[in-house]
């Protein structure tokens, strides 16, 4: 084993009938000046759709611009960029890309695009989907840095991996990329033009055919960079992840949902970035904040050590000893010796092949925007709020129509260490909403150390895709995630 883990005590709608796991942090930071969204994946393939949201926070109007890039950095053949779009304040804009970038190319044509505006604080989002929607993922746009890492990576006889890295810079970029794996780490070297991109296939580019499930890849470039990954499953769901920043590295990570026992699996990676090794330690909490005792499982908290640019992938069910046949849900802390540590927890029903896969959240913040809601036509939408903080804290959280108008809103306190997952229309929380909206919060919460998940699942009830019971507080996480229904379409498969 790479670590050494020390326990201790202490249309008609498509979707019906169907279960697809898929989750995505949705709450973007927001820029300090002009707005300008990169979002690293565009294709044209025609059994596939790609969806977008663009959510406009400011009290002014917003005029947007498209431009699509191809891998050498020049416009996509056959593609015709928009013309501006003017959201108005407060407002959603939401479609497919096929519907802003128009033409004729060949299918096989792939990209990425940028949305550049003189607002600040737009907020953007995107969804990979087929056309019979038993994939499907998205995530919020990544961040770029000078060294990127692709945290989970998978290469065997029924996973495959997809790198996307872009480069939004007037400048070509040099960029060496390492897979580190169980065996020796195996290193290339790749250049991109200036507003280049590349997609690769991880076991194509660094010739291997079989890795260990912990590998992971990091990108070092003379310029700040981008990227995004796809895992695929055969047969199974797929994966969107983001690349993360090579400096975000951790002291603390928040997780704020995991489900084990029953049907359901979470998985915990975490990756060190960092030259020194680290010891970690990893702690399951109630949602309302207390550890999980003995009465659930054997040991909590448990440590772990992580070695220099180094991964842990563990079955949090085994990691901690769970024992029982009814789901248990809560969240994750993960506290490292050292600011060296980033990481992801995947969950999923291995009976059915669907998973998804989030990241953790390092830093609570007062305020977030999540790009995109839906609870209609098969579609639900959870939200969690974890409040990490010392002390209780009121939260104020709104949905919102694309026109900007409040569909309704739900307020509570969160005590230290409590979390909130609900639907967004269950009970009185909400209210029902339509595709294509958005949620917010009217006004900052006074603590900063919220952390806010959102997800989107479908299926013909909520209950087949989450664990627990309707009336219990777990709404999220598990669900799948990101669907992005909305507006109708001429075309056929999935509509926004």
């Amino acid at each position: 084993m790479k670590v050494n883990i020390v326990d201790r005590v202490v249309p008609e709608n498509p979707l019906a009938g169907l279960v697809v796991l898929a989750a995505a942090l949705l709450c973007s930071s927001f820029v300090e000046a002009e707005s300008t969204l990169n979002f690293p994946r565009l294709d044209f393939d025609p059994t596939t759709f790609t969806g977008l949201a663009i959510v406009n926070p400011a009290d002014t109007d917003a005029v947007v611009t498209f431009t699509a890039y191809g891998p050498d950095g020049q416009a996509l053949p056959g593609v015709t960029n928009p013309d501006p779009v003017t959201i108005l304040a407060g407002r959603q804009l939401v479609g497919l890309t096929t519907e802003f970038f128009t033409g004729s190319p060949d299918p096989s044509t792939v990209g990425w695009f940028q949305v550049t505006s003189p607002t600040d604080n737009l907020v953007g989002f995107f969804l990979f989907v087929n056309g019979a929607i038993t994939e499907f993922d998205g995530a919020d746009l990544p961040a770029s840095a000078k060294t990127i890492f692709f945290n989970q990576v998978r290469v065997d006889s029924e996973q495959s991996t997809e790198l996307n890295i872009i480069n939004p810079n007037p400048t070509a970029a040099s960029l060496e990329l390492q897979l580190v794996t169980s065996n020796p780490p195996i290193s290339k070297s790749l250049s991109l033009p200036a507003n280049g991109m590349a997609q690769l296939d991880a076991a194509t580019f660094f010739e291997v055919s079989e890795i260990s499930a912990d590998s992971f890849v990091s990108v070092t470039a003379n310029v700040a960079i981008a990227g995004f990954e796809l895992v695929r499953t055969s047969g199974g769901d797929l994966l969107g992840l983001n690349a993360r920043d090579g400096l975000e590295q951790l002291t603390q990570l928040f997780f704020p949902q995991v489900a084990v026992l029953g049907p359901w699996k979470s998985e915990l990676g975490l990756v060190n970035y960092s030259s020194t090794p680290v010891i970690a330690t990893i702690s399951v909490f109630k949602p309302d904040g207390t550890l999980y005792a003995e009465a659930d499982l054997q040991n909590n908290p448990v440590t772990a050590i992580v070695g220099s640019n180094d991964s842990l992938l563990a079955d949090v069910e085994t990691l901690f000893g769970f024992a029982g046949e009814q789901t248990l849900d809560g969240w994750l802390l993960v506290e490292s010796t050292s600011a060296s540590l980033n990481g992801f927890i995947s969950y999923g029903l291995p009976g059915t092949g669907s998973v998804a896969s989030v990241t953790s959240s390092a830093q609570g913040q007062k305020r977030a925007i999540f790009s995109h809601i839906a609870t209609s036509g098969g579609f639900f939408t959870g939200v969690a709020v974890l409040n990490s903080g010392q002390l209780a804290t009121n939260v104020t959280i709104l949905a919102i129509q694309p026109t900007g108008v409040v569909l309704g809103s739900f307020n509570t306190v969160l005590k230290p260490g409590e979390r909130l997952s609900k639907l967004i229309d269950e009970g009185s929380c909400l209210g029902r909403s339509e595709w294509g909206d958005y949620l917010g919060q009217e006004r900052p919460a006074r603590s900063p150390d919220l952390h806010f998940w959102q997800c989107q699942c479908s299926g013909q009830h909520p209950s087949a895709a989450c664990p627990g019971q309707l009336s219990a507080r777990y709404r999220l996480g598990d669900f799948p995630g990101d669907a992005l229904p909305g507006r109708r379409s001429t075309r056929t498969g999935p509509v926004l």
